[in-house]
């Protein structure tokens, strides 16, 4: 199929949720898919422009552990 998505993870903040998903990989997450699945290529430039949106709204993100997953930066971490 070779489909590719933009998915938003986010902590949902409800203790009561987390106990009931304790069967899921990250019971204290919900996530959202943003826009299509297409093409690598349309949909990496698509998840940059989704990126540099949470960016300018005030979202502190960072690289993750590959070059398509960005994390939320460690409060206590030094700039770079």
């Amino acid at each position: 199929m070779n489909d590719w998505s933009v998915v938003l993870w986010f902590d949902h903040g409800d203790p009561v949720k987390s106990q009931r998903n304790q069967r899921f990989r990250k019971p204290d997450q919900d996530v959202h898919i943003v826009g299509p699945s297409r093409r690598k290529d349309l949909t990496t430039a698509f998840g940059h422009s989704v990126l540099e949106f949470l960016r300018q709204a005030g979202a502190d993100l960072v690289p993750g552990e590959d070059e398509f997953t960005f994390v939320r930066k460690a409060a206590n971490s030094q700039p770079a």
